[in-house]
């Protein structure tokens, strides 16, 4: 049964939920409604829902952050790819990694750039971001494409670099076909979740999401501009 049903007594009832370390106290009159992944709905003796409360929020529009595939040196590891493409961002290095926001990126006058390539993939039993370098994501998509048909959703993949200057090496070596693919949009949000930007809002659409993020990527690369200049002053003024 995916959901069970509990009836409270009239009058004050507080109800403690433990989820993530949080604890939270509810007042209720009313049926709750638990589900398996510990959201609650509240409905009233008379059928009605009363609105929308916290506990009614869906999960997907947190910012559950995905974690990272980097394939290291001397490591091997397989993936499960879950996109039909690479997901290509222009990034600058300001000590970290950050995003280029391409015409008017004011880190272009004065730092190099450097091509990166994402894909949505499942690693260890848990959703996952490939993230290979330019070279590496070449040797990936020229493999899937002259010996699988190209990128698509269920091929297994074994990783491995033998080297740290060397490209990462890719070979197919199962398929799984009822695999799905990761809708663009969302993957989108849960990269640029990686460079602390907010992913997409419910029912925003892709130009709308781009347009609000080129935006804040501008700000983040004005002032990374200008942190870089007062360091380049800073260090000739004291030679």
């Amino acid at each position: 049964m995916l959901w069970s049903v509990y009836r409270f007594p009239r009058g004050l009832l507080r109800l403690l939920f433990a989820y993530r370390l949080n604890v939270v106290a509810l007042d209720a009159d009313e049926y709750v409604f638990v589900d398996v992944d510990a959201r609650l709905s509240c409905q009233g003796p008379n059928g009605t829902t009363g609105g929308r409360s916290m506990f009614t929020n869906d999960s997907e529009a947190g910012s559950t952050r995905w974690p990272l595939v980097r394939v290291q040196a001397g490591g091997e590891t397989e993936i499960v790819v879950c996109g039909s493409r690479f997901l290509p961002l222009t990034t600058h290095w300001v000590g970290q990694t950050t995003v280029c926001a391409g015409d008017g990126c004011a880190l272009c006058d004065v730092l190099p750039v450097r091509g990166l390539f994402y894909l949505p993939v499942v690693c260890g039993s848990r959703p996952s971001i490939l993230e290979l370098s330019s070279t590496s994501a070449s040797h990936f998509e020229q493999h899937c494409k002259l010996l699988h048909g190209g990128i698509r959703p269920g091929l297994v993949v074994r990783l491995s670099r033998r080297g740290r200057k060397q490209p990462v090496y890719s070979e197919v070596v199962s398929c799984i076909e009822t695999a799905s693919t990761v809708p663009l949009l969302d993957f989108v949000g849960k990269v640029m979740i990686l460079f602390h930007f907010p992913g997409p809002n419910p029912g925003e659409d892709f130009p709308s999401y781009e347009t609000r993020l080129r935006a804040m990527v501008l700000l983040r690369a004005d002032r990374e501009r200008r942190r870089y200049e007062s360091r380049s002053s800073a260090g000739l003024s004291g030679r």
